[in-house]
């Protein structure tokens, strides 16, 4: 059977869903933990026990997400879209309800948050892993996979921008006719029905591609069978270079995380400049853009070589960061740059989880996208589940204390905050770096051999 030929539209607007999907992420990690101690005031210890408990269930449950998607039979909107149609409106919800507080009592008003941050993440988890799934469905051709990672990509940086306006300037101007806490519910509700919209709008450019798309007798997303989990789990387990990705993209996040989750603190109390950071997401989210769409134009460079030059930048920028971090002439700048070579690389991560189902095909028969394509949650999870425990726990350590004006926090506060923001992250992309270098294998050269022996193969058997 020959793929059916990409519509115009999936080529140009495939990945839009992304754009808030991201928004919702960015708006989560950028303020979530500032909202809770700041907004909500609720006290370090109850912060610490939101993120933990809800972060360590959340990373048991990832690794049950490609099993779930890969292993349930196909439903009425195919395999992918289906829980995309079920499980977005409940991503939208939970999104909306980590924002809000319900009751006054701590403990009562964390388990409603807690709640809320499982299921609504866990749904997105399945919805997001599903959309990234669609890759492998529109297309077998590894330029067409990479041109539709890469609009991924430039919609995830572009969420950025989108994020410098509908964080904390969205939060200003709501706060002029409502309470400060209920702007931010009403922030996280205008960002949910965004991503709610365009997740619905994928679900129809999608339409007819999952099924039709499967040449050469692949079957995973079409039928009715179950994926084994057994051969999933070979997916992993007898690809080194798919481990040492996800080792990889786990310091990718959890340095990230760390910077991003420390970020409102930073221009708090280190910079105190708050309305700064506004500018900063906003300059940020273009320079990361930029950084997605000028790595898209280098054809000739590999991905793998991509990533290695943005984790390293990224490490050396950021070091810098955290010698310099009280002089913000001097900080700014490199933050930004940290920023262009986080577009930089992320779309290249993308590219090889996708390279990666190519590998698994080859080495155990089975065409599983939606399993592989599960490893970058597994990552972006671990990640959460680290910041999740380690932030509010460093807060914690440092007296961290949200009643003490920014103007009185003492000098030793500020450097630790300054460590948690620049210096921590910088380790972590380092290592993830250096992983690639060493034990990442597969090349382009590697993928063609093994996309001739599948066609091989499966001739064979017609």
């Amino acid at each position: 059977m020959e793929n059916k030929p990409l519509s115009k539209l999936v080529k140009y607007t495939y990945g839009v869903t992304d754009l808030f999907n991201t928004t919702m992420n960015n708006t989560a990690n950028l303020m979530l933990v500032f909202t809770l101690t700041n907004v909500m005031m609720f006290p370090t210890p109850v912060v610490l026990m939101i993120t933990g408990i809800s972060t360590t269930v959340l990373a048991f449950l990832t690794f049950f997400t490609g099993i779930i998607i890969s292993g349930t039979p196909a439903m009425k909107w195919g395999r992918h879209r289906s829980f995309m149609v079920i499980f977005a409106p409940l991503a939208a919800i939970g999104f909306v309800l980590k924002f809000t507080r319900l009751f006054a009592d701590n403990y009562i008003a964390a388990i409603f948050i807690i709640i809320a941050y499982i299921v609504g993440n866990y749904a997105s988890s399945l919805s997001s892993n599903s959309h990234a799934a669609l890759v492998n469905i529109f297309t077998d051709d590894p330029k067409e996979r990479g041109m539709l990672a890469g609009h991924r990509a430039t919609a995830i940086g572009a969420a950025g921008i989108i994020t410098s306006y509908t964080s904390i300037p969205l939060v200003a101007f709501l706060s002029l006719y409502i309470s400060k806490t209920a702007s931010y519910t009403l922030m996280a509700t205008i960002v949910g029905l965004f991503y709610l919209l365009t997740t619905w709008y994928t679900i129809w450019l999608s339409k007819g591609y999952e099924g039709a798309n499967l040449k050469n007798g692949a079957v995973e997303s079409s039928t009715k069978e179950r994926a084994p989990i057994k051969l999933m789990l070979a997916c992993l387990f007898k690809n080194p270079s798919l481990m040492t990705l996800v080792f990889a993209d786990f310091s990718r996040f959890a340095g990230n995380l760390m910077l991003m989750g420390t970020t409102a603190y930073f221009f708090t109390y280190v910079v105190s400049n708050f309305p700064l950071m506004a500018v900063f997401t906003l300059f940020g989210g273009i320079l990361q853009t930029v950084g997605a769409l000028v790595s898209g134009q280098l054809t000739n460079m590999s991905s793998k070589f991509k990533i290695i030059l943005a984790e390293f930048m990224i490490a050396a920028s950021l070091l810098m960061v955290y010698l310099f971090g009280f002089n913000i002439a001097v900080a700014f700048p490199l933050l930004l740059l940290y920023r262009f070579f986080q577009g930089f690389g992320f779309s290249m991560f993308f590219t090889l989880y996708t390279d990666s189902v190519v590998y698994g095909e080859w080495k155990t028969g089975l065409f599983v996208p939606g399993f592989t394509s599960s490893m970058y949650s597994v990552s972006a999870q671990l990640g959460t589940l680290f910041n999740g425990w380690f932030l509010p726990a460093m807060l914690i350590a440092i007296s961290f204390n949200n009643k003490i004006p920014a103007a009185q926090a003492s000098i030793e506060m500020k450097t630790n905050i300054l460590m948690l923001f620049a210096l921590i992250p910088a380790c972590f992309r380092l290592l993830g770096g250096l992983a690639l270098t060493f034990f990442y294998k597969l090349t382009p050269e590697h993928l063609i051999a093994y996309r001739a022996e599948i066609v091989a193969r499966k001739a064979a058997k017609q």
